[in-house]
């Protein structure tokens, strides 16, 4: 994620990386299965995606990431659906895009 939130959240969330420009209309997260161990596994994705959408939709207070995994599952579609309405509210869509990097 530290390199996410270096080289994209700022964009995506409208900051100084984007001053006086209008936010895009659409947000991407990607992530790749097996990029990393903790990739690899469920938990380990949910955590990731997780926090890239609290960074995307701000939702970091209002969501905080749960200390467990099997928190992280159990809270993931109420992430979901908060960041849809975050995203709905500001006019714009967030992608998720999940590849396989080695088959």
């Amino acid at each position: 994620p530290a390199h996410w939130k270096r080289t994209h959240a700022d964009f995506m969330r409208g900051g100084s990386g984007s001053k006086g420009k209008q936010k895009p209309k659409f947000a991407y997260l990607e992530h790749y299965l097996s990029a990393t161990p903790e990739a690899a596994h469920i938990n380990g994705m949910l955590s990731r995606l997780y926090q890239e959408i609290q960074t995307v939709c701000g939702l970091e207070e209002t969501m905080p990431m749960p200390d467990k995994a099997p928190l992280v599952r159990e809270l993931f579609p109420d992430l979901c659906d908060a960041a849809a309405n975050v995203m709905t509210e500001a006019g714009r869509t967030l992608v998720v895009i999940i590849g396989e990097l080695f088959p």
